[in-house]
C-alpha cells in the first residue's frame, strides 16, 4: 500500500481445511486491531457492523502513513478471528525536502560542510524508491564575519538524488552566534532546515590593546587579550593558562629591563588575568606577543621619560682625554 492513500481490506470467511465458508452470510460485529505505527497519524475504520455476502466482505477506509514498517491486520466476530501477511507500506508522492546539515545544525566559522536533502513525502517519509534530479535553487540570510568574510553557498543547479538523498558540498558561515537557516527549493517542492549554530574556528590569532601613551617606569594595565579565529570571530575555545612571549620594547639607554604578565589564564577567547606591564625605554615601541603558535601586535605606544633624578656625564671623548689639552 501507499503511505496516506486509503485502501481496502477483503475478510474472507473459511472453514477448518481453507475452504470458503459461503454459508458465512448476513451482518458480524468485526473488531479490527493493527500492529501500525503512525508517523504522523494513521486510521482504521471503526469498529462495527459488517455484511458479508458467501462468506466475503470488504471493509474499506483504512489508511497507512509509516512508509518502511509492514504492520498486519487483525479482525475478530469475537468467536472467529484471522490476520494478514504484514503489509509494505511505500512512500507517497514527494511533497518536501528534509534539509539538514552535516553536523546537525552546529557547524563551524569558516568550514566549509555539506547539506543533505532528503525528498520525502505528506507524512515525513523518505522516498526511498526514488532515484532521479531536481534543480534546486538555495536561500539564506547569513550574514558576513566580524572581518568581512562573506558566507558561501552553491549556485542553483541540477542535484542527484539516490534513494531520495542527494548530499551538496559546498556551504560555508563565517559569523559566529548567529542562527541562519537554509532553504532549498525546486519548481515543485521545498523545504526548509532547523536554525543553523554558527561556532567560532580555533583560534588564528591574538588581538592587544595597549595605552597609546605610557611614562617610563611606571606599572599600568594592558586590556584583556582576545584570540580570535581567522574570521575575526572570539574563539571561545581558546581557554586555560597559557604562556606568553613578549616581543619589542627595549631595555633602558643605561638600566632597567621591561617587565610582562607572562602566565595569563584565558576563558571563552578572553585573558581574565592583570596585565602588569612597564616599560622602560623612552620613545616609542609596540608590544608583540605569542604563545608559541599564534601571535598578535599592539598599536604604537609613545613612552615618556620620567622626571629626572641624575645626571648623565660623559666627556668630549667619551672618557679618553689627553693631558693638557682642554675637553668638553
Amino acid at each position: 500500500e501507499e503511505a496516506g492513500t486509503p485502501f481496502s481490506v477483503t475478510i474472507t470467511a473459511r472453514d477448518l481445511y481453507g475452504n470458503l465458508a459461503v454459508g458465512y452470510d448476513g451482518d458480524f460485529p468485526i473488531a479490527c486491531t493493527w500492529t501500525a505505527a503512525s508517523s504522523p497519524s494513521g486510521t482504521k475504520p471503526v469498529d462495527g457492523t459488517q455484511t458479508f455476502t458467501n462468506g466475503v466482505a470488504s471493509i474499506p477506509d483504512f489508511t497507512l502513513t509509516n512508509a518502511g514498517e509492514m504492520p498486519v491486520i487483525s479482525v475478530t466476530d469475537n468467536m472467529i478471528s484471522g490476520t494478514s501477511k504484514g503489509i509494505t507500506v511505500n512512500p507517497g508522492t514527494a511533497a518536501r525536502f528534509k534539509v539538514t546539515t552535516e553536523h546537525d545544525s552546529i557547524e563551524t566559522a569558516g568550514t566549509t560542510f555539506r547539506v543533505i536533502l532528503a525528498c520525502q513525502d505528506a507524512y515525513e517519509n523518505t522516498l526511498t524508491n526514488f532515484t532521479g534530479s531536481y534543480s534546486i535553487g538555495w536561500q539564506w540570510i547569513a550574514g558576513k564575519s566580524p572581518n568581512g568574510l562573506s558566507p558561501v553557498k552553491p549556485a542553483t543547479g541540477t542535484q542527484s538524488f539516490t534513494n531520495g538523498t542527494a548530499k551538496i558540498d559546498g556551504f560555508t558561515l563565517t559569523k559566529a552566534g548567529e542562527t541562519p537557516i537554509i532553504i532549498a527549493r525546486s519548481t515543485t517542492i521545498s523545504g526548509t532546515s532547523s536554525p543553523i549554530t554558527v561556532k567560532p574556528n580555533e583560534a588564528a590569532s591574538l588581538q592587544v590593546n595597549a595605552p597609546s601613551t605610557v611614562n617610563a617606569g611606571q606599572s599600568f594595565l594592558l586590556s584583556p587579550i582576545v584570540a580570535y579565529d581567522y574570521c575575526g570571530n572570539a574563539a571561545t575555545s581558546y581557554q586555560g593558562q597559557k604562556t606568553l612571549n613578549y616581543i619589542g620594547p627595549a631595555c633602558g639607554p643605561v638600566s632597567g629591563t621591561p617587565s610582562f604578565t607572562t602566565q595569563v589564564y584565558f576563558s571563552n577567547g578572553s585573558s581574565t588575568t592583570e596585565l602588569k606591564t612597564t616599560l622602560i625605554r623612552a620613545g616609542t615601541s609596540s608590544i608583540q606577543i605569542d604563545d608559541g603558535k599564534i601571535s598578535g601586535k599592539s598599536g604604537t605606544i609613545t613612552v615618556m621619560a620620567g622626571n629626572a633624578v641624575i645626571f648623565s656625564l660623559i666627556t668630549q671623548h667619551n672618557g679618553t682625554e689627553t693631558a693638557g689639552i682642554p675637553f668638553e
